[in-house]
């Protein structure tokens, strides 16, 4: 039996996107496209709201570790001071500078002068901050003034 052909219909030339045609729509693209970006964009919105708390703690603990690696710098600096301090403290020269100077100490050859204490009574009058004890009978000057008048005029 002899074949029989078909008939030969007009081809039509239709564009059509690459991918599988069977599933191919333009609805169903941008669909798919909205879905995926929806789903992108939730997934970087929880990683970074799972990272933003740790990333606050390490930077809080950065500025933390900073403020107290200023501090020891300080501390150091200060503890540097005191070592130096004792150090100076326990020079014999200090000792005895300071020993005269708080306690004071007399050392053998050094001339001393007493001055009496005013007697009770005695009225007691202020000159630039200094307290000092007048001469009975001239309560305008302190007592080194009229002995400076005094030797001044025996000199003449």
């Amino acid at each position: 039996m002899p074949r029989r052909a078909l008939p030969v219909q007009p081809q039509r030339h239709v564009a059509r996107a690459a991918g599988p045609p069977s599933s191919w729509s333009p609805a169903g693209a941008r669909l798919a496209f909205t879905t995926r970006a929806a789903l992108l964009g939730l997934a970087v919105c929880a990683v970074v709201l799972t990272l933003a708390y740790p990333a606050r703690q390490y930077l809080a603990q950065r500025a933390k570790i900073a403020a107290l690696a200023h501090q020891e710098r300080t501390d150091e600096r200060a503890v540097q001071a005191l070592r130096q301090t004792i150090a100076q403290g326990q020079a014999p020269s200090h000792i005895i500078s300071e020993a005269r100077q708080r306690l004071q100490l007399k050392m053998p050859g050094d001339q001393v002068f007493y001055l009496p204490a005013a007697p009770a009574g005695t009225p007691v009058t202020r000159h630039d901050g200094v307290q000092t004890p007048v001469v009975a009978g001239h309560d305008y000057l302190p007592w080194y003034d009229e002995a400076w008048k005094s030797t001044v005029a025996a000199s003449h």
